[in-house]
């Protein structure tokens, strides 16, 4: 009977440990992608800021925002590797489609903008060309005019810009060939690109309404839900096969009785026991003492970024890779000390940059950034007066990191 209820205890640790590790890889799972749906959030809204700057300051903003989005597609991506790798993950393929067709409105909203830089550009450098000859510079002034005009007018002024470049065109009839090839060239090429730019307000709205928003909100409330569930799951299945190991133990002792022993032998026995015990109590707190001090050293040498994750979750891309570790180093550089400098002056923006520094951590596979990163962040959520020395320990973490990153930067451009 003893040995039955032996291994019935046994079966039933087994069960607890492989239900309480299928839990804790869901959770990890779930902690992994809802860290990438909050930074792919937090980079979509850095996007969308940028396109409420002026005109002409977004203008020169263009590359930068072509960067961005290029990450968004990386952090895309990245979740597609996740979600199909980890079966216990939610359903995320609305939201990948979703994403999908913000990156499509986006890429088109920047090309109209990098076209009419383009056009620009071309109007200048015809003009300079043709500067001695005053009615040639004079027609590509009016070109010049008439782009301003269709661009910052209002509406109602549209049609007559395009009478006056249709005019333009009846002119350029009378140049000699060369003359006349530019200038109908441009006029083609303005017309068509003031047609296109005229429904930039269209993508615009499109880009601003776009489900994104609302979907990345859905999936972030499903995941904290999944999470407590996983909690509240792992509890209850604990509590379970504890009841069920006290329920064997109540068995056997209701069958069985405990035989008397004789306090001699019980002395004797509690002698022998103890010679067994003194000895080894110092060979076990000795080994304890080095295996803490290997840890230790293990944990000080251990690389901050698994850049091996990495590659694994982006299809061995190196390419994507090197991407996210170079807007990495370029947006987060010294965000220590900025979070430092924002705690008086703007709380709300240090805490945004914190969760930033979580989710970033989260993607790269830098878990001992993201933890101190979240400290800092649940610190400035508190109010805590110990956020002085988790910034300490952030700024080892993060410093550490980018070293890591620039390394491998490195090696990539020498052929490494």
């Amino acid at each position: 009977m003893e040995g039955k209820a032996l291994k019935l205890a046994w079966l039933v640790v087994a069960i607890w440990i492989l239900g309480i590790a299928t839990l804790m890889f869901a959770y990890r799972s779930s902690i992994t992608t809802m860290n990438q749906v909050s930074e792919l959030s937090n980079s979509i809204d850095d996007l969308k800021y940028s396109m409420f700057q002026e005109p002409s300051y977004r203008a020169s903003q263009t590359g930068d925002q072509a960067l961005k989005l290029q990450l968004i597609h990386a952090l895309r991506l990245q979740m597609a590797a996740t979600y199909e790798q980890n079966w216990l993950t939610l359903d995320m393929g609305q939201l990948l489609y979703t994403t999908d067709q913000f990156i499509e409105q986006m890429k088109t909203f920047l090309n109209n903008e990098l076209e009419l830089i383009a056009l620009v550009d071309q109007i200048q450098t015809l003009r300079s060309k043709y500067q001695k000859d005053s009615k040639l510079s004079n027609y590509y002034a009016k070109v010049g005019t008439n782009v301003l005009a269709a661009l910052f007018s209002s509406s109602e002024s549209n049609p007559k810009v395009f009478r006056e470049l249709d005019q333009l065109f009846v002119q350029s009839e009378k140049l000699p060939a060369l003359q006349k090839k530019h200038l109908q060239h441009l006029l083609s090429k303005t017309s068509s690109l003031l047609g296109t730019y005229a429904q930039g307000n269209y993508v615009i709205e499109k880009i601003m309404n776009n489900s994104i928003y609302s979907q990345i909100a859905l999936v972030e409330r499903e995941f904290h839900d999944q999470q407590n569930q996983l909690v509240i799951g792992g509890l209850v299945f604990s509590g379970l096969c504890l009841l069920a190991l006290f329920g064997v133990s109540y068995r056997v002792s209701s069958v069985q009785s405990i035989p008397n022993q004789p306090v001699g032998a019980k002395q004797e026995s509690a002698q022998t026991d103890d010679q067994r015990t003194e000895t080894p109590k110092a060979e076990i707190i000795n080994q304890n003492e080095a295996l803490a001090m290997g840890n230790d050293e293990k944990g000080n040498n251990e690389p901050e970024i698994d850049l091996k994750a990495m590659l694994e979750s982006l299809g061995d891309d190196h390419e994507s890779v090197c991407m996210l570790l170079q807007v990495f180093v370029d947006d987060h550089t010294g965000d220590t000390e900025k979070i430092a400098e924002l705690l008086h002056d703007s709380p709300e923006e240090a805490l945004r940059k914190a969760h930033s520094l979580k989710g970033v951590g989260g993607n790269l596979g830098a878990k001992k950034l993201r933890e101190a990163a979240g400290n800092v962040e649940q610190a400035l959520k508190d109010g805590s007066g110990s956020v002085t020395e988790l910034l300490a320990e952030l700024k080892i973490r993060l410093d550490k990191a980018i070293d890591e990153a620039q390394e491998f930067l490195n090696q990539q451009q020498n052929g490494g």
